[in-house]
């Protein structure tokens, strides 16, 4: 075994195809340990995660799910992986490649989310992008099931500075209530601007905060 006590925050890359060390995690004695970032992109990486989180999930109170490229997750590994992780108080993860927290999760600890955009979903720098109406509507989705869990979470933070550029066709001009993207065109579906979110969030008892946690709108 190797004794790492005082330990308290663990990055773990799993992008690489040379990540046979994850075996290696169960000699390690990680009392300490309360914060795990994980880095994923598209290769396979759930079953690393899982392996490393059956030894250290129980002690954490926060977990990033940082995602470098474009990844693949369903509803059920949200399941796997937060039934692991009990007493997470702080959750970061990507709205672009990830679903939304599922309902039937009590998630009775969790108390700040961060949310993160990704590479290409969240910046239209070619063809490859994606609408910018299905931007807004994962964005959507994720704030709306947030929303719902009024009474345990506190705080959702915009990770992502380009999150400012999402919002409705009645934006306010400039500025982090709500900003029109530059050049671009208008969409037919009209969604909330960050003033909007903000008085929804607010009835929940949640307060919506930009990275640094600054109320936003």
């Amino acid at each position: 075994m190797i004794p790492l006590l005082y330990l308290q925050s663990l990055h773990i890359d799993l992008t690489t195809v040379h990540r046979a060390y994850i075996r290696y995690t169960r000699r390690w004695v990680l009392p300490s340990l309360t914060h795990l970032q994980v880095l994923v992109d598209s290769a396979p990486w759930l079953a690393d995660l899982l392996f490393l989180l059956d030894a250290v999930g129980t002690g954490l109170h926060s977990l990033h799910l940082k995602v470098q490229q474009h990844t693949f997750m369903l509803t059920e590994h949200w399941v796997e992986i937060l039934a692991r992780c009990p007493n997470v108080t702080s959750l970061v993860f990507n709205v672009a490649s990830m679903p939304v927290l599922p309902s039937e999760l009590a998630l009775s600890s969790l108390r700040t989310v961060g949310l993160e955009g990704c590479l290409p979903d969240f910046r239209a720098t070619n063809e490859y992008d994606g609408p910018e109406s299905d931007r807004r509507e994962q964005l959507t989705e994720h704030l709306g099931s947030l929303a719902a869990r009024r009474g345990t979470i506190k705080c959702i933070q915009m990770m992502d500075e380009e999150f400012q550029w999402i919002s409705g066709k009645n934006a306010e001009g400039s500025g982090t209530m709500g900003w029109e993207i530059p050049r671009r065109k208008k969409l037919t579906r009209e969604f909330n601007t960050w003033k909007d979110w903000k008085v929804t969030l607010r009835f929940s008892g949640i307060l919506l905060a930009d990275c640094e946690g600054k109320p936003i709108g």
